[in-house]
């Protein structure tokens, strides 16, 4: 069976040996659809460069790449049809089809080819491109209500939705078809000694307060930036105790520009990309985590770092608010940076043990057996057999 996967969102790196790596795209991520196939199809943007170093190998699964052009870009809207023949020879050569959505002007194409040819399909929503779009600039506006519009529509007719929140994107875009709610995130068995270790760590803490966050720099609305500005604001106020570390891939001129302004040189560092093992030893080596996203869908990063007994801070954004208490939320507008600052003041060791227990405990929701096996059974129930029927009838 060929399963063919339509994200024009995601990112794979072609090297000058033609070799391909991404970071969109994880092993444990791609082996999901081998669940079901033997082969897939990749409809995804792909961009050339040298830099693979924290990068996945792609080449070692079974995987044919097809480009797809960045439909958000001038040169992309210009060449939209070159994009709607190669969607069409893609889903044209597989037995069933997954869509990852938001994928704006492309997941919507898909969905109408697959109806068009009767080809089985189910959409994974991993995110809202209202709260995306309405944070990317004055293209981004104008485009973030007529998304919001065509999602709900998209979403309700889809004949199977698996969402990765529990309660957020199914409020917003409900489906009329099949549903499951299943994280993207999968966590491999984590022994308690974990959180004793963690506990231990925040007992004996001294000095500065090791902030971190894991998330693209290049990427506005990912909010480092709003950290940053706390941390200013409790420097004016003599509360400079504190580090933050940020970890991820992009160009950091951004936040460096932010950094200097601010004279912060000393309390940010950006360390870049890290291999996925790393985040971890990384992770265990902070003592808060803060995910100051202004649009999220569940983040990863946030959930491996409470199964780590992380104590973690978060913006009202998406499915964050399901994952820790409210008090450990700031809103993601105006008052963002007021908020931060005033709950890193008033964090203290009482705080993070009760944070501690209660991430680790609730990390454990993700363990990757368990939702692996609700996914893959969605995706044969949705895809294998609807083919087999198909074919029966034929």
């Amino acid at each position: 069976m060929v399963i063919a996967f339509i994200w024009s969102n995601g990112v794979v790196v072609e090297d000058c040996r033609n070799s391909h790596f991404s970071r969109s795209y994880t092993e444990e991520y791609c082996n999901r659809f081998f669940s079901v196939a033997d082969r897939a199809l990749f409809f995804t943007r792909i961009e050339k460069s040298d830099r693979t170093e924290g990068l996945t190998n792609m080449d070692e699964m079974p995987i044919e790449f097809y480009e797809c052009i960045n439909p958000m870009s001038v040169y992309g809207f210009l060449r939209r049809k070159v994009n709607d023949e190669r969607l069409e020879n893609v889903i044209s050569k597989s037995d069933a089809v997954v869509i990852n959505l938001p994928s704006l002007f492309v997941g919507k194409r898909a969905e109408t080819i697959c109806r068009k040819k009767g080809v089985p399909y189910l959409v994974q929503l991993g995110g809202c491109p209202w709260d995306v779009l309405k944070n990317r600039g004055i293209i981004g506006k104008l485009l973030a209500f007529p998304a919001l519009i065509a999602n709900k529509r998209d979403i309700k007719k889809a004949p199977a939705v698996i969402y990765v929140t529990k309660n957020f994107l199914q409020n917003r875009y409900p489906t009329h078809g099949k549903s499951i709610g299943c994280s993207n995130v999968t966590l491999q068995e984590v022994s308690d000694q974990v959180l004793v270790q963690r506990i231990k760590k925040i007992d004996s803490h001294k000095g500065k307060l090791i902030i971190g966050t894991a998330a693209a720099i290049d990427i506005r609305y990912k909010g480092q930036q709003y950290v940053i500005k706390a941390l200013e604001k409790l420097k004016k106020l003599g509360d400079d105790r504190y580090e933050y570390q940020i970890v991820g891939g992009g160009d950091p001129r951004y936040l460096n520009g932010v950094i200097r302004k601010l004279h912060l040189g000393a309390n940010v560092k950006i360390l870049g990309s890290l291999k996925h093992e790393d985040v971890f030893k990384w992770m265990d080596e902070i003592d808060l985590y803060i995910q100051p996203s202004r649009t999220e869908g569940l983040p990863r990063a946030m959930i491996e770092a409470m199964s780590r007994g992380v104590p973690c801070l978060g913006a009202n954004s998406g499915g964050i608010p399901e994952l820790i208490e409210n008090k450990c939320i700031f809103s993601n507008g105006i008052n963002e940076v007021k908020e931060i600052a005033e709950l890193l003041h008033q964090i203290d060791k009482d705080s993070m043990r009760e944070m501690a227990n209660l991430n680790f405990k609730s990390a454990k929701q993700y363990n990757a057996k368990t939702l692996r096996m609700r996914r893959n059974s969605f995706y044969r129930e949705i895809l294998r057999d609807e083919k087999r029927e198909g074919e029966e009838e034929k």
